[in-house]
Order: C-alpha cells, then sequence, then structure tokens
C-alpha cells in the first residue's frame, strides 16, 4: 500500500480558517498542539476522538503547525489562521 503524506493523513477544514476550524483523523486523536512559528504553544488538549474543532479567535494570523497524537504515535501539519 502506498505510504500517505502526512497532510494529507488528517481533514482540516475550512483551510485557511477564519474563526476555528474542525480536524477530522481517520484514527482516534488522544493529544492535539498548536504551535505558532516562534514555536510557543498557543493551544493543547487531550481527546479520545477522531474529530475536534478548535475556535481560532483571538489567534495572531499566521501559519500554525499542528502536532497530533495517535496510538500509533504523532504526526505534524498545518493550519493558515487568517
Amino acid at each position: 500500500s502506498a505510504v500517505e503524506p502526512e497532510a494529507s493523513y488528517f481533514r482540516i477544514f475550512p483551510n485557511p480558517a477564519t474563526q476555528g476550524f474542525s480536524i477530522h483523523s481517520p484514527e482516534q486523536m488522544i493529544r492535539i498542539s498548536m504551535i505558532d512559528l516562534t514555536g510557543r504553544m498557543v493551544y493543547s488538549t487531550n481527546l479520545q476522538s477522531d474529530q475536534h474543532e478548535i475556535n481560532t479567535d483571538g489567534f495572531q494570523p499566521g501559519l500554525y503547525l499542528l502536532r497530533i497524537q495517535t496510538k500509533k504515535g504523532i504526526k505534524h501539519t498545518s493550519v493558515q489562521v487568517m
């Protein structure tokens, strides 16, 4: 089977995000962290779900790294906040 690139492993929409976005995962997520380009963690949550919504009201516009932990390990993707 083909190896799927991490960026397309999760479905993130809308991206770019204005007020918030949803993450859909093919497997259960147990921790989500959102990190800005300076390396500062701006959001973090523990969960047990294959989908999650993040409200980005009050976030500075820019690109954020999403660090998503599942039982299989940690994957990274990104989201643009407008």
